[in-house]
Order: C-alpha cells, then structure tokens, then sequence
C-alpha cells in the first residue's frame, strides 16, 4: 500500500510540473500548506490528480487555504494535460475578462 501510495504522489507531482510547463510558469516547492501548487501572477492554482473530485469543494478548500481567486486544475490517471479540466468561479472568471478588456 506504501508503495501505490508513493506512485500516486510521484504522478501528483510529475503532472504539477505538466501543467506549469504548459501555462508557461513552474510548480512551487512546497514548504508549506499555505501555498498553491503553481506559481502565476493572478490564479491561485491547485492541481489534483484523482479519480473523482468535487469541483466546489476542491475551490472552496483552495479559497480557504490561498485566497482568492482559485483555480483547480484536474486529472484522471491516464489522461494528458490538455485533456484535463479547469474549474473556476464564474465571477472570478468575469472580473479577470473585464479587467483584461480594461487592460
């Protein structure tokens, strides 16, 4: 059991590098609980590899943990980075869009 658990974070981590080289920006070393799993200037950006999530859940814990606004990026084993989905707040997302058409 130690051992699939110990395959379950290597894919953890190997898809947080995944998803970083894809957005261009890199994966945070984690030194601590209270950081997201990739570094980019406006998204607080969680990454999760796992059968089955619960989107609301999953960006409320992030919200808590990061602030706002959160981003969850999520994976089944066995499927790429650019088969994965993203999960957001709609008025995150609308802010973000107004502040980039004002920008």
């Amino acid at each position: 059991m130690a051992d699939q658990h110990r395959k379950a974070r290597q894919r953890g981590k190997q898809f947080e590098r995944d998803v970083a080289t894809a957005l261009g920006t890199r994966r945070v070393l984690k030194t601590g609980t209270m950081v997201p799993d990739i570094e980019h200037p406006v998204w607080k950006i969680d990454v999760k590899c796992r059968d089955t999530l619960s989107p609301f859940k999953a960006i409320t814990e992030a919200e808590e943990k990061y602030g706002s606004p959160a981003c969850i990026v999520w994976k089944r084993k066995g499927m790429n980075v650019d088969n994965s989905l993203v999960f957001f707040r709609f008025k995150d997302v609308k802010e973000w869009m107004s502040d980039e058409e004002a920008g």
